[in-house]
């Protein structure tokens, strides 16, 4: 079997079938899709594992693909795992860490494929998860990215960390995009009594019905009581 890895930092461990619903004559299976991976805790830690941060705004879209890469060469896409990445313009303003051209590609995080089975534990097709951090970039707004190279092709960045992209505001308000940061969370996030673990059911009702527990964890606010300029002087030093 080909080793994989996937280019935004987080790997898919295995799909847990638990049961599967019916619903008058539609049967809903119930899957748990969970991943192995490390709490950020600092703003430094971010910073720390990105090779590339810059400042800018977003261009047009330019297309799609597969976020898992191959092991031994980037270049070639993972064929049993599939996570879609959008490929965006970015246009850069400011850089405070590496060295890019003004205008680079960056491949953002938008959706992971899950592998739904039946109680006899036969594949039935896949479902679409969104991720905890897509959301449609607007050229509108200012963005500070902090990115590794991909390997896939050359000028092509992807997330350096989750998470990876603070939002500026017209009023310089900043805020990382997640749906998973405390404080921010999305009203569908369940956080599980006082632990750092959450999750949300992800209903698909189209081609193949299927209820999907994403877990996770929660991400602490890594911007509480920073402004603008403290992120960018600390990105300075």
């Amino acid at each position: 079997m080909k080793k994989c890895t996937v280019i935004i930092g987080t790997l898919l461990m295995g799909l847990i079938f638990l049961q599967a619903c019916g619903s008058g004559d539609e049967t809903v299976s119930q899957m748990v899709d969970s991943s192995d991976e490390q709490r950020v805790e600092r703003l430094e830690d971010v910073i720390n594992d990105s090779e590339v941060i810059v400042k800018g705004h977003f261009g047009k879209y330019i297309d799609k693909d597969n976020m898992v890469r191959n092991y031994a060469n980037p270049e070639i896409p993972s064929e049993n795992t599939y996570t879609e990445g959008h490929i965006y313009e970015f246009h850069i303003e400011e850089v405070y860490k590496g060295e890019v051209d003004s205008t680079i590609n960056v491949m953002i995080p938008y959706a992971s494929e899950i592998k739904v089975y039946d109680e006899n534990a036969k594949y039935v097709g896949n479902v679409m998860n969104e991720s905890t951090e897509y959301k449609k970039p607007d050229p509108e707004e200012s963005n500070i990215l902090f990115l590794n190279q991909t390997g896939i092709k050359e000028n092509l960045y992807g997330p350096g960390s989750i998470p990876y992209n603070i939002v500026i505001d017209k009023d310089e308000s900043i805020e990382f995009v997640s749906k998973r940061i405390e404080g921010q969370l999305e009203d569908n996030v369940i956080v599980e009594g006082d632990s750092e673990q959450a999750y949300i059911i992800h209903e698909h009702r189209e081609d193949v019905p299927a209820d999907v527990r994403e877990e996770f964890v929660v991400i602490p606010d890594l911007l509480k009581g920073k402004t603008l300029s403290d992120v960018e002087e600390l990105l300075k030093k």
